[in-house]
């Protein structure tokens, strides 16, 4: 018998569910424009430049994951493919309404990504296959976005009933595992990399030791595990044959950094342009600081050239600043910046991109406070609640630092954006009736 010396504590009634949403950025897109249903999408990254995210139908036809939009040319007009500029937005905006509509189901809800939630089901006195169908029409019905649901007895399991979803195992977009050993399902399909915890490094790994398949994986006994893999590849065969190890983390993580970069529109060579760019990407990565209440001790301000330009001069360069005290003030974010930003620009220099830093952060109620507060730090939060709130009540712009500039030439491309149906009131859609 497999792992005799574990001492199994698992709860054999605990159950987990994975729901995960269908191809996410190009299911937002159609929210507001269902005539797009069983049409190719592709979605693109900032400045216009590669494609990351693709609808089914886009997959179908061959259009590769990550390729720069010029290379997909061809296959789009071929195949009269949508395209859309990213809306980071709209997609974050439908990812809080999804989320919160988990909630409905269970109290035990951990956001894992912004199109991803582990949700604890062991209380729900329901048929399993019949809850999971629930949520999944729940999600459509309620924000219009598919999903798929996988259940487990352990998150690994509930990852990987989800992984045979998108395999094709299930056809109702649902798939419980209660027990991997026996499962009725043709495991070859399911690759190594496919397994949550594995990824692709992990993988070469575990196939030069000669172990090839799911199966394989799991048919070693205990002693060869320990000897063989770290303690965190344990734990993921371990929750393969249903021992749980992985806890719910419903309070979410910390975040240990804000990073905001982007390509620009066009290459710069004036440094009063890339000011103007780097006041925007700090100002939002101090309100993101402002909003989760931390305060950061470090900053790394970045530069760069387009590589792929080689008739082009190239210059790549980064410096790291600490704080002799942690901040979350904008203004003197941006004026370390600027301080940072004229050692290292280089005239002649054709600039692709630049972007900012914020680490170490830590709680502001973590601070150590000085003896004697100065008056300047308790100006400093009241003028930043101040220009937060007013810019949250009548929208994000409405005041602005000078440095950011007005024309803003510099804006990475975006010709094919969406509305921001779901936070912008000019931008919400219009609805007739005859």
């Amino acid at each position: 018998m497999l792992f005799t010396n574990y001492k199994k504590t698992t709860n054999p009634d605990m159950w987990f569910a994975l729901v995960d949403c269908n191809n996410f950025y190009a299911s937002c897109e159609r929210i507001f424009t269902p005539n797009l249903e069983h049409k190719p999408i592709v979605v693109l990254s900032n400045n216009d430049g590669c494609i990351i995210a693709r609808s089914q139908e886009s997959k179908s036809i061959g259009i590769k994951m990550g390729i720069p939009l010029y290379k997909a040319k061809e296959i789009i007009e071929n195949f009269n493919v949508h395209v859309f500029s990213s809306n980071y937005t709209l997609y974050g905006d439908i990812s809080q309404r999804i989320m919160n509509s988990l909630f409905k189901f269970t109290p035990h809800v951990e956001v894992y990504s912004i199109d991803e939630a582990f949700l604890d089901i062991s209380k729900e006195d329901k048929n399993l296959l019949k809850y999971g169908t629930e949520i999944r029409t729940k999600i459509k019905q309620w924000i219009g976005i598919p999903v798929s649901v996988g259940i487990g007895k352990t998150k690994t399991l509930a990852k990987l009933a989800n992984e045979f979803v998108k395999k094709g195992i299930s056809s109702n977009g649902v798939y419980v595992i209660h027990n991997l050993d026996n499962e009725k399902v043709p495991l070859e399909k399911i690759e190594l990399e496919d397994i949550w915890g594995i990824g692709k490094r992990v993988g070469r790994k575990i196939r030069s030791m000669n172990i090839k398949t799911i199966s394989e994986l799991m048919s070693l006994n205990q002693e060869k595990i320990s000897r063989k893999f770290n303690i965190n590849i344990q734990r993921t065969i371990f929750e393969l044959h249903g021992i749980q190890c992985i806890n719910l983390e419903n309070v979410p993580k910390k975040k240990k950094s804000i990073c905001v970069s982007r390509s620009f529109k066009k290459q710069i060579s004036c440094i009063k342009k890339i000011e103007e760019a780097l006041t925007n990407y700090i100002t939002t990565a101090a309100e993101k600081l402002r909003k989760n209440r931390l305060l950061a001790t470090t900053m790394i301000v970045f530069l760069h050239t387009n590589p792929f330009r080689r008739s082009v001069t190239q210059h790549h360069e980064s410096i790291t600043y600490h704080f002799s005290n942690p901040s979350n003030d904008t203004r003197f974010f941006i004026r370390t910046s600027f301080s940072i930003l004229k050692k290292m620009f280089k005239d002649k220099i054709l600039y692709h991109k630049a972007g900012i830093i914020l680490q170490d952060l830590i709680p502001e109620d973590e601070y150590q406070q000085e003896l004697f507060p100065e008056e300047e730090r308790d100006k400093s939060t009241k003028l930043m609640s101040a220009i937060d709130e007013l810019n949250h009540k009548m929208g994000r712009g409405t005041l602005i630092y000078a440095s950011e500039g007005i024309k803003k030439n510099w804006v990475s491309k975006s010709f094919k954006k969406s509305n921001a149906y779901t936070t912008q009131w000019d931008q919400i859609p219009i609805v007739k009736a005859y």
